[in-house]
């Protein structure tokens, strides 16, 4: 403030202060203005630096929202890539292991197959050599009984030729007596021997069959089953082994062996275990059996 000047009159003195207090609530609204105007700008600049912080900050984490998105899709697909990798690394491992294991199975069953094969080479040539050592024992035995009963037909046609020799002398009315037939020992000692081993022969093919029937082998081939000594005399044959009376058992003993080797039955009982390979072989077989059996029971004198 500027002093009032001093030795005026208490008029002027009077206007002078007025005039001084005048100028000075002036100069007090100038300043008020200019500090309210200084203040409007002031607060103008802090709002519009604010406002510049504001959206630097809203720049910047639109920015930092950004980096992390990029962020995140970025992990996001180094981890699809990583899992694809893996799963196609999966899947070659497994690939790898199929092959191997595929290459392994085929080394597996081509082995098996020909150890199947030299196996089956074997089982084959042991099963012909037993059809061919059965066949020659059948054979065998067939030709002793055919010499033994030829035999016996010659020494009964000889008995009967001689007999009706004698009757024929009776009858002219000479009384010489009768020739006597003279046994021969060794024909009869002969017939008996051939007979006992026939009747052993059979015995052991009844027993045979009776294994086979009760537990047949998984695979069935012509070597093993047991077929008839004698295919030709089958039915005369099984009556000798079923002993007892002939005209009792015969008809019994042809109804069992229709039973076991007709081909229905048989097949019916034994054919989901022969061997494929056999089967026409064994089936023509057994054809054969019943169809002697039957020519046998159509002339037999039972």
């Amino acid at each position: 403030l500027v002093a009032a000047p001093a030795g005026s009159s208490s008029s002027s003195a009077l206007e002078e202060k007025k005039g001084f207090f005048s100028k000075m609530s002036d100069m007090l609204d100038e300043r008020r203005v200019k500090t309210q105007a200084k203040a409007a700008e002031d607060r103008k600049k802090r709002e519009e630096e604010a406002a510049i912080r504001a959206e630097a900050k809203r720049i910047k984490d639109e920015k930092d929202e950004a980096l992390k998105a990029d962020l995140r899709e970025r992990k996001l697909q180094a981890a699809v890539q990583k899992r694809l990798e893996e799963d196609e690394e999966r899947a070659k491992n497994e690939e790898e292991k199929s092959r191997k294991e595929a290459v392994a199975r085929s080394k597996r069953e081509a082995a098996a197959e020909k150890k199947a094969g030299i196996d089956k080479k074997k089982q084959e040539e042991t099963d012909a050599k037993k059809a061919e050592d059965e066949r020659k024992k059948r054979g065998e035995a067939e030709k002793k009984q055919k010499e033994a009963e030829a035999k016996t037909r010659a020494a009964e046609a000889e008995k009967s030729k001689k007999n009706a020799q004698a009757r024929q002398d009776k009858r002219q009315g000479q009384q010489q007596p009768p020739p006597q037939v003279q046994p021969q020992p060794q024909v009869h000692k002969r017939q008996a021997q051939v007979k006992a081993e026939l009747l052993a022969s059979w015995q052991k093919h009844e027993a045979a069959w009776e294994a086979f029937d009760a537990n047949p082998p998984s695979q069935i081939t012509t070597s093993r089953i047991p077929w008839p000594p004698g295919v030709e005399d089958i039915l005369r044959g099984m009556v000798m082994a079923a002993g007892g009376d002939k005209d009792k058992v015969a008809k019994q003993v042809y109804r069992k062996a229709t039973l076991r080797w007709h081909p229905d039955k048989f097949m019916g009982k034994f054919g989901g275990k022969l061997a494929e390979a056999q089967r026409e072989e064994i089936l023509g077989k057994v054809k054969d059996i019943t169809q002697s059996l039957n020519r046998a029971w159509q002339i037999s004198a039972y």
